[in-house]
């Protein structure tokens, strides 16, 4: 047991971790989350407080000097050259945030303005819906706003067009309350079956689509051999040179009833 537990944290451990390098203008919110990752795998975390009292300073300014490299290399080098010399992983962490992460009135404000005015995109898939959803209650996250769970199911389904009102009265049937994470699976179902009535149909119109053409083959193939006859050819049988018996037995048909 304790082999097979030593195996898996080597696996953990050795691990690469791949975080798309910030350059200023992608994410910053969601970049830093993915960099504390990285520092708590790498147990460099703790760089990001106050030092222990019953650390080393030679200890310490390792753990530092790692950290702080781990942070620049996932910086686009034009992000790098105002902390480039930094060694404190805090200060450079501190840097960063107030230079990306404004927690103005004005930025909270237009913040929120982005999160209320949020609706849904047509033709979008529900998954990138949600995640655009997501992206917006990060940032709001990230400049101290605080959202009840209640309120973020409220938000997101509010931002949905007309043709979900059913969906809505459905799910809230019989309850008084709502949790986010109850609504995103409503609405993930609820594409799911749109999605396979829409395949069946396009099946079944496939379907009848080739039948009609197979139809159309075979009555163009009868309606072919059905044309019209040669000069010497009899219209009824099919027979050339058929017609001519027809009309000499009727003449001698007529002879036969005249003598008599």
């Amino acid at each position: 047991m304790e082999a097979s537990s030593s195996s898996v944290r080597t696996i953990v451990t050795n691990a690469k971790f791949e975080v798309e390098k910030f350059d200023g203008t992608n994410n910053f919110g969601m970049w830093q989350c993915e960099i504390l990752d990285v520092l708590c795998q790498q147990e460099l975390n703790i760089a990001l407080e106050e030092k222990p009292d019953k650390m080393d300073d030679k200890e310490w300014a390792k753990i530092n000097r790692q950290a702080c490299g781990t942070i620049r290399l996932c910086l686009a080098k034009e992000q790098k050259y105002s902390i480039m010399r930094e060694t404190s992983a805090k200060k450079l962490w501190d840097t960063l945030e107030e230079k990306f992460l404004t927690k103005s009135l004005e930025n909270r404000l237009y913040m929120k303005n982005k999160l209320y005015r949020f609706t849904y995109a047509p033709g979008m898939s529900m998954n990138d819906h949600v995640n655009s959803f997501n992206k917006i209650l990060a940032d709001l996250l990230n400049l101290d706003e605080k959202f009840e769970d209640e309120d973020k199911a409220l938000l997101l389904l509010n931002s949905l067009p007309d043709e979900y009102d059913h969906l809505t009265t459905t799910l809230f049937h019989g309850k008084d309350t709502a949790t986010f994470d109850v609504v995103c699976s409503a609405l993930y179902r609820s594409e799911t079956r749109k999605k396979d009535k829409r395949d069946r149909r396009d099946t079944t119109a496939e379907v009848l689509t080739v039948r009609g053409r197979s139809h159309s083959t075979k009555s163009g193939r009868r309606g072919k051999s059905k044309g019209r006859p040669a000069k010497d050819e009899c219209a009824f049988y099919r027979e050339k040179g058929h017609w001519k018996r027809i009309v000499l037995s009727y003449k001698r048909a007529r002879l036969f009833l005249m003598h008599m």
